[in-house]
């Protein structure tokens, strides 16, 4: 009996330490990030520099109910508010389909809202203008 006990402390422990905990996290734009977006969201016009990025790596809920783990880049004035804002969907367990950088859609809008993607840095027009849209400089997100 007392091995038998031992081994279900061992599978609770072992299934406890498996469920990662939530990540939230800002940091500056890596030079492996940059070769990522350079060419795409961050465009040879783009008129201020990586450092007024951050890349976030943020926890949420997807469609299913699962706990999964996404990237995003946004403003630097505005990550921690995001990352506040991310915490508190996933508390609510609000669902969100996946959040991916833009530039695994080539950067195209379109693309990436077709796919139901959650993303906000893209330095772009207003389309049909030449009002740089809020994604631009990373200050509007689109989810889902």
């Amino acid at each position: 009996m007392q091995k038998f006990v031992i081994f279900l402390v061992s599978i609770v422990f072992i299934c406890y330490a498996a469920v990662a905990a939530p990540i939230f996290k800002s940091e500056p734009i890596s030079d492996e990030i940059k070769a990522i977006i350079t060419g795409k969201s961050y465009k040879a016009n783009t008129p201020f520099d990586y450092s007024e990025l951050r890349y976030l790596t943020l926890s949420y809920i997807d469609f299913e109910g699962k706990s999964r783990v996404g990237n995003m880049i946004v403003s630097a004035k505005v990550s921690e508010d995001v990352l506040d804002i991310f915490r508190e969907l996933y508390e609510a367990k609000y669902p969100i389909e996946k959040i991916e950088l833009v530039d695994y859609y080539n950067a195209d809008d379109n693309l990436s809202m077709d796919n139901n993607n959650t993303s906000s840095f893209n330095f772009r027009f207003t389309p049909n203008t030449t009002v740089l849209s809020k994604h631009s400089t990373g200050m509007a997100i689109d989810i889902n």
